[in-house]
């Protein structure tokens, strides 16, 4: 019997068609555009928490500052430099309260007789403190090296000195003044500086001393730092890298005059505004640089004065602005300055917001928790 044999077919391969590969090229790029927000937000949440932290820590060293000297640190005092002949601000509240800030090096480095402008503290001024630097604020995340005889007084060498920055500032109040100094030894005559000082209603400014006592309006209720970005001031008339030195009482200064975050709100105005600052005149975007400001999306965190943190959103309650008409100088409605007595002064019925009242010690607000 003839027997025959079948040859058995390979089973036939298969691949994938052009059409299935898009298709699942384009199911990944959907779900990778789904994943990035998230992965950006948990991103900017560790980042947010980071500068939450550093508050926290800036708000605990101004509590151990006040109970150790007994009141506030000043945010700089006026007096004579090392160097003969110059007068200047002394220092920022921050170097005031490095040694709380696990900065004793730098302290101990400081000649805290002389004022921000003397050679002799060039290395500790040119110290990066990491805690005073927000991760979401890019901006001041690296120094500047420049020559140091641009900054420093009678300094002729060669050196450059690297500028350090802080993304926070201390709080001076509804607004701030730097008047000018009453030194009658360094020929300085000032007769309307005490009243000036006196008018500031806030916790940290020139030349302040204010105690835990002072504050009636509640130390849960006031704020000391909140966050200040220098990004923002990028495509404007002024220079970004000359404000927010770490180091330095006026670039470290910071109001509630203007609204958080005010580059969303207000024109980048060339106007007086903070009238006080008779130095910067309408050259500088002031209502931007004194403002408080961040990187992080809605608002901004705050030290206060019981050591909490919180963040604030930029739509919070706060007063009305000068945006029109034919002044349109961006500062609030009913509130003036008075060269004459280097005072502000308000209007007859003239309210704060939520905001600016969290920013005054003895302002008898009453304010919830639920406001803010």
């Amino acid at each position: 019997m003839l027997r025959t044999e079948t040859q058995a077919t390979a089973p036939e391969r298969r691949g994938f068609t052009l059409i299935e590969l898009l298709v699942v090229i384009a199911i990944i790029a959907v779900l990778i555009s789904l994943l990035l927000p998230a992965v950006q937000s948990a991103r900017e949440a560790a980042r947010r928490a980071q500068c939450t932290n550093n508050l926290k820590q800036i708000a605990l060293a101004a509590s151990n500052y006040e109970s150790a000297i007994g009141c506030y640190p000043p945010n700089g005092e006026w007096q004579g430099c090392i160097t003969p002949g110059y007068v200047g601000t002394s220092y920022s509240v921050f170097m005031s309260m490095s040694p709380y800030l696990e900065q004793t090096s730098v302290y101990n480095s400081m000649n805290m007789g002389g004022c921000f402008l003397d050679a002799a503290n060039m290395t500790a001024m040119g110290t990066q403190v990491a805690s005073l630097v927000c991760p979401s604020d890019w901006a001041d995340a690296s120094g500047l090296s420049e020559p140091a005889g641009k900054y420093f007084s009678g300094y002729s060498g060669s050196a450059t000195f690297t500028l350090y920055y802080s993304s926070y500032g201390a709080m001076t109040g509804t607004w701030m003044i730097e008047p000018s100094p009453n030194l009658p030894v360094y020929g300085f005559l000032n007769p309307n500086f005490s009243n000036s000082i006196g008018a500031m209603n806030g916790m940290l400014h020139l030349d302040s001393h204010h105690t835990i006592s002072s504050i009636t309006d509640g130390t849960s209720n006031t704020i000391l730092f909140g966050e200040r970005a220098k990004d923002i001031l990028n495509n404007t008339s002024v220079n970004p890298s000359a404000w927010g030195y770490w180091y330095s009482s006026l670039r470290t200064m910071q109001t509630s005059m203007w609204p958080i975050n005010p580059q969303k709100k207000i024109a980048p105005l060339n106007c007086p505004g903070l009238q006080g600052i008779n130095a910067y005149g309408t050259s500088s975007i002031i209502q931007w640089i004194f403002a408080a400001s961040s990187d992080h999306p809605g608002g901004a965190n705050f030290a206060f004065c019981d050591g909490s943190v919180h963040f604030l959103k930029d739509t919070i309650s706060s007063w009305q602005l000068d945006t029109s008409g034919g002044s349109n100088t961006g500062d609030p409605l009913g509130v003036t300055y008075n060269s004459t007595s280097q005072t502000y002064t308000l209007a007859p019925g003239t309210q704060f917001g939520v905001y600016q009242a969290l920013t005054t010690r003895n302002g008898g607000e009453v304010i919830s928790s639920d406001q803010f």
